[in-house]
């Protein structure tokens, strides 16, 4: 989703047609998207690696979640300086779409099932886990504020410089 999201901006730019008006849909969208981004990129290693691996792994996903929070506004930065905003869009569309592209060619680890047993695949083994999520109150409740937050508070961030770009033209 946040792929053709972020698609959608960069056309709106090269239109000519993003506007606040249009933008601030769009950061609603966008932050309740990120939000089940951030749940999926958490809830799935334990699909992908050995139990004895676990630990390593998600220490591993919070050490590249948090340089990404450092490393892609650097890019975006030097795409927008360098080209423009839509650009600095597509260029994330691209990479959005490209992770999702490599997501969906890591086999599951079998690990944990008899060798008779077929293990989901790490769509199934996801949605599972979401749908279990979604059925325990506590989950739900933390599901429902980590929502709220990336809905209101991280869209502004990331959508920032297409709004200084198009306010201080």
């Amino acid at each position: 989703i946040n792929g053709v999201l972020k698609a959608l901006v960069a056309a709106l730019f090269f239109t000519d047609m993003l506007t606040i008006g249009t933008l601030f849909p769009l950061l609603v969208v966008v932050g309740a998207a990120g939000s089940m981004d951030q749940v999926a990129a958490k809830t799935i290693v334990g699909s992908l690696v050995e139990e004895k691996d676990l630990a390593t792994a998600i220490t591993l996903n919070a050490v590249i979640y948090t340089m990404a929070g450092f490393i892609g506004p650097a890019l975006a930065g030097i795409m927008i300086a360098q080209f423009n905003v839509g650009a600095g869009f597509l260029f994330a569309g691209a990479l959005s779409w490209l992770f999702v592209l490599a997501l969906s060619r890591v086999p599951p680890i079998a690990a944990d099932n008899p060798p008779d047993e077929v293990r989901p695949s790490c769509v199934d083994d996801f949605s599972a886990r979401l749908r279990y999520s979604f059925n325990d109150p506590l989950l739900k409740l933390l599901l429902a504020l980590h929502l709220a937050s990336a809905s209101l508070g991280r869209p502004i961030i990331e959508f920032m410089p297409a709004l200084a770009s198009s306010l201080f033209q």
